[in-house]
């Protein structure tokens, strides 16, 4: 790959870039993640997280390319599948709408659409697709391998999507570099250590497992004390609200086209929600306030919290994929507390501590004389094995005592602790 020139990236450092790969960063549905936060509103909690999906996906390219390399170097992939690999790690984001996943959860509820899929729509569908063409790619390939998905690339899938992606080495320090976390790895003892197995998957070599047990660690406490913060989470479901809400009026999920969802970002979807002032329709008058009350970070605060890892509950199961058990649930408390459905929000948050666990290849393989699991050779990946699976019930803080008791009656459970004010 011949450098073309350079971007200065906080986390990686400078980052030499490809004339292909300049072709493609100058595309409309790249430039467009500028404008797309890379962690919605968590910046009302950590003033710093303001970074972009921009930023996060050329450094997913850097790290994807520095993945390549080290199984070129060792022989299990050809030189010239480090550029296709950059190039499809570059684009594995293009699909996010405004606010990434909390604009996400919408999608999926409307659409059945994840980001995903809409990251392969717009490789084949706009002037990206195009641009590969021209630079010599197939743009149904890349499309494929920018979500994981080649049916013939399974390494290349791997270094995207697998369960020590260049997606998750990136995330997980560029977001604690931004919200100021602190937390860190070694993600150049985990590169230098990738290796193929004979059946194709990705393995590490022993000698880096305490490097990999650090990621690990890294990725729970990030989940625990970043992305289901309880503020942070406050604002997500808030905004969730308002963007669903308001979704007949602005059209947030009724697009047609890749033109039409690319014209979607964040200052769109809060330019428009806050011209809802004046309507005359409630569900849009509160689609308003909600997004007035962010701006203001007046936030709604959290009254009940379940105990975690407690998905042995019926009540909590359903809760996980069924939208009128939530519903209901909303509907109990409300009633036993003497307040209004809609002062209420209900989150529930689900995510595997470990990813490896709730993929079809279960975990990371470690090898040295033999072929090992993670967990055999870990117990601090055993300790962490399992799920987050977290219910929050959420309240204006006027209701927030009320709330709180009649969400320990409604789910049979005590709150994992008293809340504080």
């Amino acid at each position: 790959m011949i450098k073309w020139g350079e971007i200065k990236d906080p986390v990686h450092g400078y980052v030499s870039i490809s004339e292909a790969e300049k072709n493609i960063i100058d595309t409309t549905p790249v430039q467009r993640l500028r404008y797309i936060k890379q962690l919605a509103c968590a910046y009302l909690t950590y003033p710093g997280a303001d970074h972009s999906r921009y930023i996060h996906s050329v450094g997913v390219m850097h790290v994807a390319g520095r993945m390549a390399e080290q199984l070129v170097s060792e022989g299990w992939l050809d030189e010239s599948e480090i550029q296709e690999v950059r190039l499809a790690a570059l684009l594995h984001d293009v699909g996010h709408g405004p606010f990434s996943h909390v604009y996400e959860e919408l999608l999926v509820k409307k659409r059945k659409l994840t980001h995903e899929d809409m990251s392969r729509k717009i490789v084949e569908e706009s002037e990206v697709g195009d641009k590969l063409e021209e630079l010599g790619y197939s743009k149904k390939d890349v499309a494929l391998l920018c979500v994981g998905k080649h049916p013939k690339k399974r390494v290349l899938n791997a270094i995207i999507a697998g369960e020590l992606s260049a997606d998750i080495i990136d995330y997980l320090l560029r977001d604690s570099h931004f919200t100021g976390a602190g937390y860190s790895f070694d993600s150049g003892r985990i590169i230098e250590s990738m290796c193929v197995l004979e059946d194709g998957r990705v393995g590490i070599k022993k000698g880096a497992l305490s490097a990999v047990e650090g990621y690990f660690i890294v990725r729970y406490l990030m989940f625990k004390s970043i992305y289901f913060h309880r503020t942070v989470r406050a604002a997500a479901v808030m905004l969730l609200r308002a963007m669903e809400l308001a979704d007949g009026e602005l059209g947030l999920t009724s697009f047609s086209t890749v033109d039409e969802f690319l014209d979607v970002d964040d200052a769109y979807v809060i330019r428009e929600l806050s011209r809802l002032r004046s309507s005359l329709d409630p569900k849009l008058r509160e689609a308003y306030e909600l997004m007035r009350k962010i701006r203001k970070r007046e936030l709604v605060k959290m009254a009940y919290e379940s105990p975690p890892q407690i998905s042995e509950s019926p009540m909590i199961a359903s809760l996980l994929t069924e939208e009128e058990a939530r519903r209901g649930v909303l509907e109990g408390i409300a009633k036993k507390a003497g307040v209004s459905a809609n002062d209420l929000f209900l989150d529930v948050s689900s995510a595997p501590s470990v990813p490896g666990y709730v993929r079809g290849e279960w975990e990371v393989p470690i090898v040295s004389e033999r072929v090992e699991r993670l967990s055999e050779l870990s117990p601090v990946v055993r300790t962490l094995r399992g799920y987050m699976n977290v219910v929050r019930v959420y309240t204006y803080p006027p209701y927030r005592e009320r709330v709180r008791e009649a969400a320990s009656e409604v789910f049979g459970i005590p709150p994992s602790a008293r809340v504080t004010y």
